[in-house]
């Protein structure tokens, strides 16, 4: 897992799994990892702060909303400093994607 800090209190990790998986297992490994998935809004936040990062990989977020609906946004390279892509996905990323967490 590659660590990075974002905040001048956080530390994020971009998780890199080696083979495609689902937002849930990712989210699954992220937390069996002591990290909690990072929220669409951390997203776009670290995304402000390191924009050339999604040049190199697509990064995504797996947030929920209230009532436990998976939130998924990620960037990539085609996506403009001022947006991303925001999707309920149930299929698999691919493997070259990294998934936003933070420390508990």
């Amino acid at each position: 897992m590659n660590t990075a800090k974002l905040h001048n209190d956080g530390v994020f990790h971009l998780l890199h799994l080696t083979y495609g998986a689902t937002s849930e297992e990712a989210e699954r490994v992220l937390r069996n990892t002591r990290a909690r998935p990072g929220t669409v809004e951390e997203l776009l936040d670290m995304d402000k702060r390191y924009p050339e990062m999604k040049s190199r990989f697509p990064i995504v977020a797996i947030g929920r909303e209230p009532n436990g609906r998976l939130r998924v946004g990620f960037v990539h390279s085609g996506c403009s400093k001022e947006n991303l892509s925001q999707i309920f996905r149930n299929g698999v990323w691919s493997a070259n994607c990294r998934f936003l967490g933070f420390a508990f």
